[in-house]
């Protein structure tokens, strides 16, 4: 097996909406079989904060990705995740599991629902406790969630309302409802902006296969596994206001500070992203950096 080792070559990312947008190949060609994230506030070893691997089938899907935490961490936090296919020509999952290595190894089990390739249903299991069930509505405006465990009385009710171009979701406002403190209604209010480049996003291939069409808390940047876009961000900006309802009257009001991430992109000569920098704000002190590696 050969592998392609990175070429890299300086390009300086551009809006989506600009005419100087670069151009990429309008498919990876490789698959992305390594990814070392960096903080580049930090000195080496400790600069590294995760690694992945991951391994592909026959059919060219992923099989099993491995996760290597060492942020805040003494000794390497462990993740796998197993995917499982029904069929050879099935290019989602019916089920992924995941397998957690810490001082209290922990094990759960996703099952997934589809209809017309949009995931409807998503149980999830762990030991010794009752399943999580998120219920998701059909595409629209809005999009109903429903979360909350196996017989819960009360789920967490969220709506969505979004944007598409093509395949990217520039726009989304969510609203939830759910229960605060003493048993009071507790809302949240997030809008999500997003603006795109041109290029396939090494990510998507392997998020599609157990994948959200929405995003939620913590499912931000580009990378993540359930939500990853399909093609490479140029920036991404995120409001949220959260507070609690008594007596008609809102309370515990919070404005969040708005999240601002900026991408920057080095590729090799195939045209496959090999560098990510992702510059965020508030934070603009940490500077992710990912490292891609293609077979």
């Amino acid at each position: 097996m050969k592998t392609k080792y990175l070429i890299p070559m300086a390009l300086l990312m551009a809006a989506c909406r600009q005419n100087d947008q670069p151009q990429r190949p309008a498919t990876v060609a490789g698959k992305l079989i390594e990814v070392v994230v960096l903080d580049t506030t930090r000195t080496a070893p400790r600069d590294t904060l995760q690694r992945l691997t991951i391994t592909w089938d026959t059919e060219d899907r992923p099989s099993v990705i491995k996760r290597m935490d060492y942020e805040f961490m003494t000794t390497p936090r462990s993740t796998q995740l197993d995917f499982f296919y029904a069929q050879s020509s099935d290019t989602v999952a019916y089920r992924f599991d995941e397998q957690r290595e810490i001082q209290v190894p922990s094990r759960s089990e996703s099952w997934l629902q589809w209809s017309n390739g949009r995931l409807i249903l998503d149980s999830i299991a762990r030991q010794n406790m009752t399943p999580d069930i998120y219920r998701i509505g059909p595409a629209g405006n809005p999009t109903r969630m429903e979360y909350g465990r196996l017989g819960s009385a009360a789920p967490t009710v969220t709506n969505f309302y979004q944007t598409w171009a093509g395949p990217n979701l520039t726009y989304q406002l969510d609203s939830s409802r759910g229960i605060g403190l003493n048993d009071d209604p507790a809302f949240s209010r997030t809008t999500i902006t997003s603006n795109y480049l041109n290029i396939p996003n090494p990510f998507y291939r392997l998020a599609k296969v157990s994948y959200w069409h929405n995003l939620r808390n913590e499912s931000y940047d580009l990378s993540h596994l359930r939500s990853a876009p399909q093609n490479l961000l140029s920036e991404r900006r995120v409001e949220t206001k959260t507070w609690m309802v008594a007596g008609g009257n809102p309370y515990n009001v919070v404005n969040r500070t708005p999240l601002h991430y900026r991408y920057h992109y080095v590729f090799n000569g195939a045209g496959q992203a090999v560098r990510i920098t992702e510059l965020g704000t508030p934070n603009t002190n940490q500077h992710r950096v990912l490292l891609l590696r293609y077979e």
